[in-house]
């Protein structure tokens, strides 16, 4: 089609054409008509499209312990057939794998400075075990995690109040000297009197020698009071005295 040259008309003898009017260009139009949708949108869409977040993959030794300590566990009531064949044989042999798995996955991890939630989990639910050398090893896993409320409670139940078991307790107390805030300093004062007044002679007496490992200022009068409570001549009290006098130089 050809484009229309406006109005013609003489003028005398003169060819007149008055040009049609024209609109104005505006500026621009065609680039933005000629751009892609996509590119118009796309500004828009990246600023409003969450951030993607970032997985991270269980560390593979913390998922294979885990499983096999599941079996093992499972053992206990099962009755695997283990060691030499007869039941208390296969008590201590699934112990002594668990045992090794722990230690295990604590050299794993203090290697590799992992921190994860299962890893503390696993250490309480083990902190339950009976076998002495099971909760050794526990503790010693549970000690390459950050002080926690959970693991706080768990280490003062499972092996202050609950267990008999004093070769635990220097571990015990190197763990519970961490905790060094208030509340958590006053829940394991708790803990402690009562096994010094009321739990296992033995516990309560390795609680006494080695009560220096945890004293400090805020919590020295409270062990002098206890010392108090407990009878004249006793080898208890005569250890939290020793502790004291050591602390105070």
């Amino acid at each position: 089609m050809k484009r229309s040259l406006g109005i013609i008309f003489f003028v005398g003898c003169a060819l007149v054409i008055i040009p049609k009017a024209q609109k104005p260009a505006v500026e621009g139009i065609s680039a933005i008509v000629a751009e892609p949708v996509t590119q118009l949108h796309e500004p828009l869409a990246a600023q409003s499209a969450p951030p993607t977040p970032r997985l991270h993959a269980k560390p593979t030794s913390i998922v294979n312990v885990r499983e096999k300590i599941q079996v093992l566990s499972e053992c206990y009531e099962s009755g695997c057939v283990m060691g030499e064949g007869d039941a208390k044989g296969a008590y201590f042999e699934i112990g002594k794998r668990i045992t090794t798995e722990l230690d295990s996955l604590a050299h794993t991890v203090e290697a590799d400075q992992l921190i994860d939630q299962d890893i503390s989990d696993l250490a309480r639910q083990q902190l339950t075990n009976e076998d002495g050398f099971v909760k050794e090893a526990a503790l010693k896993l549970i000690a390459t995690q950050p002080t926690s409320a959970d693991n706080l409670s768990a280490i003062l139940k499972d092996v202050v109040l609950e267990s008999s078991d004093a070769e635990l307790i220097d571990q015990a107390l190197l763990e519970l000297a961490r905790y060094d805030r208030a509340g958590d300093q006053y829940e394991t004062q708790i803990a402690l009197r009562e096994s010094l007044l009321h739990g296992s002679p033995f516990v309560a007496m390795k609680i006494a020698e080695g009560l220096g490992i945890i004293l400090n200022s805020a919590n020295v009068n409270f062990f002098a009071r206890v010392a108090i409570e407990i009878e004249d001549g006793s080898a208890v009290k005569a250890a939290i005295l020793h502790a004291l006098e050591e602390f105070s130089g």
